[in-house]
């Protein structure tokens, strides 16, 4: 029990910081007609390295989309905060606590965040992927739309690309 209480104070504490650090997003009137368009949020991201640029890209999408909500940096880093789950959450509870001043930093943030959850040999991971990528049974259009994703993270030449390319296709 003592310990339930312990961590449900712990997870309120965290919440009042995360929503200390949203209250700065402007809220737009009711009545405002905004053209902004409406995403779902992102899936909350648990610290996967494989999940890791799907979850980075899907943040930035939120905030190109509604510049207005996410005009301070304090806002995306709270955002940010508010997805994560699991190692992503014990990575980010120290700054939180401490209110560190990274929280206020985008650019400090995101680069700390890369730096931890992003694939650090992304090259050769895309090589090992390229070197297993077959187009089985699917379309060539989804076998190229998933060689496309993957050779995007190689420095190949464009002989390179044709080759690779073409040693999956069936």
């Amino acid at each position: 029990d003592q310990a339930n209480a312990r961590l449900f104070s712990e997870n309120s504490e965290l919440r009042q910081q995360i929503a200390s650090l949203l209250s700065g997003i402007p809220i737009a009137s009711p009545n405002r007609h905004t053209s902004t368009a409406k995403l779902p949020l992102p899936d909350k991201y648990d610290g996967k390295i494989s999940m890791f640029r799907r979850f980075l890209n899907s943040v930035k999408l939120h905030f190109t989309v509604s510049p207005e909500r996410y005009a301070k940096d304090s806002a995306k880093t709270g955002f940010v905060a508010s997805l994560l789950r699991g190692p992503a959450l014990d990575w980010i509870t120290p700054f939180l606590e401490k209110n560190d001043n990274i929280m206020s930093h985008w650019a400090s943030f995101e680069t700390n965040f890369t730096s931890m959850f992003d694939d650090p040999h992304r090259g050769k991971t895309a090589v090992t992927k390229l070197s297993l990528l077959r187009q089985g049974r699917r379309a060539v259009s989804a076998y190229a739309a998933e060689f496309r994703r993957v050779v995007m993270d190689t420095e190949f030449d464009n002989n390179a690309q044709v080759y690779w390319f073409r040693s999956g296709l069936n």
